[in-house]
């Protein structure tokens, strides 16, 4: 029975998914295209925060089984790998995945199952799958048979119902590994690929000259510092100095937090040379970067260098999709992906330094220590190859353009969700009765049904850090970012694995605060709540100080906020420095990452450091110890002091903190700045945060996302347009403001409310009805593709959400031309479906019979073709054409032509029924039988049609054809007086002997009768027998 719906725990939210990369941007696709029959359930670690914060009792359930696990896994031997395993795992964790409603879990990397329904297992590489008792680049686990065991017992479950992968050698790996058949019928290969929302507001840039490429250097997708050499950074360094030292230009952009010079001692680096050429040829971020200003940074690129010891394959492919030519390894798993020569540069040598085959298993392993046995040979191999594609714009630009093919055709996300869910779906089907028999849910009161993950949100967990980053540490405590959660944590304490868990706080482990933004925390994050006071107007009215012109009320003007608030800001200071019992620390994190610093609220007065440079320590201020420090009473201060000093200097930064992430939706610009995205109008120009704090934009909008944003508009829009052209070449003209705007939808929405709640939409926009509707006529004329040509003389063309077809000898199709009755026969439709349906009606409704029964065949002309097709099929129908549905057809330019393709065919089919049948061969031809003089050689329709034959009987069957040769016989038969020898005359010849004709007329014969004689007279029959003499 097919499956009609199925929903899919995926539990890589939990702690002990952060080591795996939890939401790895590989697995967004099965996300984004999932069927209509899939539902995803996610933890939202944010929900269950607050719902646990906010009634606690109502978790207890919760809390009881995660205790009754923890005894239970106390009880066991402190040595068995399933202590360790379910002590990784974290019993909160454990619990949380079987609450987590579904039919079956979703895991990968590393199978985390609960083994109480059944799973999907994916992935990559094969030693991880082992974690936390192995990983990549040893060997040991291989040796463990009580690891290998343990894992058999899960993989051969019954809940397991697939293990996938796109690489071969991994699924390779785990069939010698295991030596089970359970395991080995259970091992599918899938493919893998990006989501384009992957991709979201970065568009395919024009790259660098080659003259002056830029080359790109980055770390792994969580962007962990951790890999420097084994992602061959230092091989970019070696390279570059030595690409530099050749006289050629370009730049190294390095995304990676910098590496301790005496951990890189020992590879041969010029640190001198690395040091004088940062800020001209190097530019080196250690900044954490989004995920779009990574995207933004690898499509301006011209070469990315990734020469490491294992493969990457989110780099590699979000690279290729730009056409950014990747520079990589031979290293196992990238002939997946990757061709050299064709869509990349592939060094030879790390995969036979590395890769070894374990002698009891046969499972290729990694061994990291023979990585820099071969740096010096993949330096040389980078220097040549590189040069060449340098030096050589037609082979760079070929690597470049194959790489886009290659991205697009093998590594499509649509396609790996497809096939993925395919696969799965089949899976639990054929697997359904299984574990149908035993219930798969405990008793879990659906807790956790309000803390999922919703629709919308997908994207910001995907594009967040799959690993804990440090985002700020100041005062007190620190902020970390970490699969789309802002987590605060009390302290600077030790923080494991485990600690990261949502239940962390309600467990006694480490105190942290989950929020979906900064601004949520409420500065939260760096201190205890401070004293607060109930009426703060009747403490300022006590003192005298809050509407009079003295001294203090002029200070307090100077401050960006109300006197109330400054004041209390400003007696907290006081107190703080007086070591008051009263008053803790009140500082602030304001902007995180302006121009390279961090602004920070000290009390009443702000400071702004270097970001790269660590936490704010008020005696490094007054000691004046960091590299670039500004202060000011005033916020609007600071932001001047910073603007105004800007070139004087420098702290390096990737990309501005301030991203534009949409440039134009319908006539606004969205921008992201921190955690808040702003909108304002196109013709108002960039985003200016001053103006935007001072209200000086005509509109704008804010919000916590892109959407959010984009509803906001959409209402706006709603409320305030005004209709011009409801239909101007399928767009609607509209105008709100001063702004000019054409809305198509292309889902044939007629209201605008409609359009805007479904999307799916073309638009323009501008500050005139001219300039949108210029627009629109360019993007038709781009967008008009002729996808059928020659269709029954009619050429089909697709622009838009429709399809149209107009006559070919009416030239190259104009869409503007429509309205203007320029076509004499234009046809339209939704799709190419419903326009072939109208061109067939329209040439039914022009058919011309030009030949009835031309050998069983009727001839119709249908506008400039001509057809054939049998009598017996009745009316001609031009969809039977496209059909196949007639059985023989011909068609040609002309009638003859058509003539001759029958003709053609019946020669073809040709049956000799009787031969010599006195002195005729009878043949059958489709349905009709022929008889012609065996002299006159072999049967050609053309020479009946010609009447070439002498002799040429026809019939509709045997009987009718033989019947017509003895009537010829009968009536053709002549008396005839003979001598034994006399001269053939011409009657002989003519008429009984036509064999002879090829004889001279007074050739001799000599004949042995065999007719009947009668009174001297010789009657001579079609049985004469006779030879030849000279």
């Amino acid at each position: 029975m097919k499956v009609k719906h199925l929903e899919v725990t995926v539990p890589w939210g939990l702690s002990h998914y952060f080591a795996p990369n939890g939401f790895h941007p590989i697995y967004r696709a099965l996300i984004d295209y999932k069927p209509e029959v899939v539902k995803i359930n996610s933890l939202d670690n944010v929900k269950l925060f607050r719902k646990i914060q906010k009634d606690r009792k109502r978790f207890e359930y919760l809390f009881s089984q995660i205790n009754k696990l923890e005894q239970k896994i106390e009880n066991l031997n402190p040595k068995l790998i399933e202590r360790k395993y379910k002590e990784y795992f974290f019993s909160p964790n454990m619990i949380l995945t079987e609450l987590i409603n579904g039919d079956i879990e979703f895991h990968h990397s590393a199978p985390f199952a609960s083994l109480k329904r059944p799973f999907i297992f994916h992935c990559e590489a094969f030693a991880p799958i082992f974690m936390p008792f192995a990983g990549q680049g040893n060997n040991k686990f291989l040796k463990n048979k009580d690891l290998k065991e343990y894992y058999k017992k899960i993989f051969a479950h019954k809940y397991c119902l697939g293990i996938m992968s796109h690489i071969p050698e991994t699924l390779e790996s785990i069939k010698l590994f295991f030596n089970d058949p359970i395991i080995s019928r259970k091992l599918v290969k899938s493919r893998i690929g990006l989501s384009m929302n992957h991709f979201s507001g970065v568009k395919l840039f024009e790259k660098n000259s080659l003259s002056n490429p830029i080359f790109l250097y980055i770390n792994s997708a969580h962007q962990n510092p951790k890999n420097f050499t084994k992602r061959g950074g230092h091989l970019v360094l070696r390279f570059w100095k030595e690409y530099i030292k050749s006289g050629r230009e370009g730049m190294l952009i390095l995304r990676y937090p910098k590496t301790s010079f005496k951990e890189l001692e020992k590879f041969d680096i010029d640190f001198d040379f690395i040091k004088s050429e940062c800020g001209k040829s190097i530019i080196w971020s250690q900044d954490y970067l989004s995920n779009y200003e990574m995207n933004k940074l690898i499509s301006k690129s011209n070469f990315f260098l990734l020469p490491s010891a294992s493969l990457h394959s989110v780099s590699l492919m979000q690279a290729m999709t730009f056409g950014t030519v990747p520079v990589v390894t031979d290293t196992l798993g990238i002939d997946s992906f990757v061709t050299n020569n064709k869509d990349a540069i592939v060094l030879e040598g790390m995969n036979s330094a590395i890769w070894q085959k374990d002698d009891d298993t046969g499972v290729l392993f990694d061994n990291y220590k023979q990585i820099h046995t071969v740096d010096d040979d993949l330096l040389s191999q980078m220097l040549i190859n590189i040069y060449e594609a340098v030096d050589n714009s037609t082979y760079y630009n070929k690597l470049s353009q194959n790489a886009i093919r290659t991205a697009k055709s093998k590594f499509s996300g649509k396609s790996f969700s497809k096939d993925f869910w395919r696969k799965t779906l089949v899976l639990y089907q054929n697997n359904q009765k299984l574990f149908n028999k035993n219930p798969i849910h405990p008793r879990r009161k659906r807790l956790l049904d309000n803390c999922l993950i919703s629709g919308d949100q997908w994207s910001r967990v995907f594009e967040s850090p799959t690993q804990p980053m440090n985002r700020s540490f100041l005062g007190r405590g620190s902020v970390w970012e970490l699969s789309g959660n802002i987590i605060q944590v009390n302290g600077n304490p030790k923080i494991e694995l485990e600690d990261w868990s949502v239940m962390s706080s309600f467990l006694g482990r480490k105190q942290m605060t989950f929020a979906y933004e900064l601004c949520e925390l409420n500065s939260e994050y760096i201190a205890p709540k401070e004293i607060i006071f109930k009426d703060k107007n009747k403490l300022i009215e006590k003192l005298g100080i809050g509407k009079g012109n003295n001294v203090f009320s002029k200070v307090l003007k100077r401050f960006d906020f109300s006197p109330s608030k400054k004041l209390l800001q400003f007696i907290k200071c006081m107190r703080y420095r007086m070591k008051s019992s009263k008053s803790l620390l009140d500082i602030d994190l304001i902007i995180e990452g302006f121009h390279g610093l961090n602004i920070i609220r000290y009390f009443h007065i702000y400071y702004a450091i270097p970001q790269p440079e660590g936490q704010f320590i008020l005696e490094k201020v007054k000691a004046n110890s960091y590299s670039v420090q500004f202060s000011s009473l005033t916020f609007d201060g600071m932001i001047n002091q910073i603007v105004k000093n800007i070139d004087n200097f420098e702290v390096i930064v990737s990309e501005p903190h301030l991203n534009v992430i949409i440039s134009n939706y319908y006539g606004f610009k969205i921008s992201k700045f921190l955690h808040k995205y702003y909108a304002i109008l196109n013709s108002e120009g960039a985003l200016d945060l001053n103006k935007f704090q001072k209200k000086e934009y005509s509109i704008y909008f804010i919000g916590v996302d892109a959407d959010q944003v984009k509803n906001k508009i959409n209402n706006f829009i709603i409320k305030n347009y005004i209709l011009l052209d409801d239909n101007y070449l399928s767009f609607k003209i509209i105008k709100y403001r001063e702004t000019y705007c054409a809305i198509c939808s292309l889902k044939n929405d007629i209201n605008l409310k409609n359009i805007f709640k479904n999307g799916d939409t073309v638009y323009f926009s501008g500050r005139s009805s001219y300039s949108v509707r210029k627009q629109v006529i360019d993007y038709l004329h781009q967008n008009q593709v002729l996808v059928v040509q020659n269709y029954h003389g009619f050429n089909i063309i697709d622009c838009m959400k429709s399809s149209y077809a107009i006559l070919q000898s009416e030239g190259k199709f104009d869409i503007t031309m429509i309205d203007k009755g320029t076509y004499n026969s234009l046809l339209s439709g939704e799709n190419q479906d419903e326009v072939k349906l109208r061109i067939r009606e329209y040439l039914n409704d022009n058919v011309t019979p030009i030949e009835k029964n031309f050998h069983n065949f009727n001839i119709i002309k249908c506008m400039d073709n001509f057809y054939a097709i049998l009598q017996s099929e009745g009316e001609f129908d031009i969809t039977k054409v496209d059909k196949k549905a007639y059985n023989p057809l011909f068609s040609g330019e002309s009638q003859e032509e058509v003539k001759l393709r029958i003709r053609e065919f019946l020669n073809d089919n040709v049956r000799l029924i009787r031969e010599g049948f006195h002195n005729f061969n009878i043949i059958k031809c489709m349905n009709d039988f022929y008889a012609t003089l065996q002299s006159e050689g072999e049967f050609d329709i053309t020479k009946v049609d010609k009447g070439d034959y002498h002799l040429v009987f026809s019939g509709k069957n045997l009987e009718e054809v033989i019947t017509q040769i003895n009537d010829y016989i009968k009536q053709e038969s002549k008396n005839i007086k003979v001598s034994r020898d006399f001269e053939v005359n011409d009657f002989l010849k003519e008429y009984y002997l036509p064999s002879l004709s090829q004889f001279k007329s007074n050739s001799i014969l000599s004949f042995k009768l065999n007719a009947t004689v009668s009174e001297g007279i010789v009657y001579l029959n079609h049985n004469l027998e006779f030879r030849l003499e000279d």
